[in-house]
């Protein structure tokens, strides 16, 4: 059994530096609800070469 349930909202998409940068917004019901994460992708080809989540 799952002891924290969340949703994720997708708010943005950008590209820097030749990294994609995804922020999602996760709300449920773990301390520190809600809480904003970004991920940064670097992509070679189709695939993810490298992914660095932060707060």
């Amino acid at each position: 059994m799952k002891k924290y349930t969340y949703t994720s909202e997708r708010l943005a998409i950008d590209e820097k530096d030749g990294k994609t940068i995804v922020t999602n917004r996760l709300t449920g019901n773990f301390p520190g609800s809600p809480v904003d994460l970004r991920f940064f992708f670097c992509l070679e080809g189709n695939k993810i070469a490298s992914l660095e989540i932060t707060l």
